[in-house]
């Protein structure tokens, strides 16, 4: 697993989440049992800012070498999205949710495993001197 692969990946679905979240807002709310009340559509499009931002922080980032010290900032702000997203997502799953919200936790957890992954054992600059030839 490349760390670009990984940061472009949950680029697109931070922001695929993000757009349907502020164009979709009423419809997400109706779809998970939320109701349609004002507050619950702001709170959506709100959250939707975010993970657009975020998103479009990954889109940006993705030719950056990400493990180790290099790109950590980046690295953990994805962990703590996707870890936590992932354990409130999770628990939900666990007692039986709708079948978006299991959707949702694999998701989540495959994420927060490969950032997880790529924070603390993976390994830029061998990977890149692996490509480089020998003299």
């Amino acid at each position: 697993m490349q760390s670009k692969i990984v940061i472009t990946t949950s680029a697109a679905f931070l922001l695929l989440m993000g757009l349907a979240m502020n164009f979709l807002p009423q419809e997400l709310a109706g779809a998970l049992g939320l109701g349609s009340a004002p507050v619950v559509v702001v709170l959506i499009q709100v959250l939707s800012a975010a993970l657009l931002g975020m998103g479009y922080m990954n889109w940006l980032s993705k030719g950056n070498p990400m493990g180790g010290i290099y790109s950590r900032p980046l690295a953990l702000q994805n962990l703590l999205l996707f870890g936590v997203g992932a354990i409130s997502l999770d628990r939900a799953a666990v007692r039986g949710a709708l079948p978006e919200i299991q959707l949702a936790a694999a998701l989540f957890t495959g994420f927060a495993l490969a950032f997880a992954w790529l924070m603390f054992f993976h390994d830029p600059v061998k990977d890149s001197t692996k490509d480089e030839p020998r003299p």
